[in-house]
């Protein structure tokens, strides 16, 4: 393999790729889970009033998964930002026991 030409416009890269034939994908169990929405404050950033939002919900619900940040706003006075919220849409293992 010849070094690359690194002009302008010129750089191009050879790099062998091994790919199997018989690649088959894992097979993953079924997931159903279940969401709730949580909205979480904090007075100093987006990033504490979502790990609020987190933490009260991990106090009362099991399994949780992952999130997704919904909306966010916040709360002004005068000229400065005074709260930040976050609503949160937490997803969680759904239980299927009785």
């Amino acid at each position: 393999m010849s070094p690359p030409d690194l002009r302008p416009g010129h750089l191009r890269a050879e790099v062998p790729v091994h790919i199997p034939e018989t690649s088959v994908p894992p097979k993953v169990p079924p997931m159903v889970q279940r969401v709730t929405e949580v909205v979480g404050s904090d007075r100093e950033s987006f990033a504490n009033a979502v790990q609020n939002a987190v933490t009260t919900a991990s106090k009362t619900l099991r399994g949780l998964k992952w999130f997704r940040v919904a909306e966010l706003e916040g709360s002004i006075d005068g000229d400065k930002v005074s709260e930040f919220r976050a609503l949160v849409r937490i997803y969680f293992d759904y239980d299927s026991k009785p």
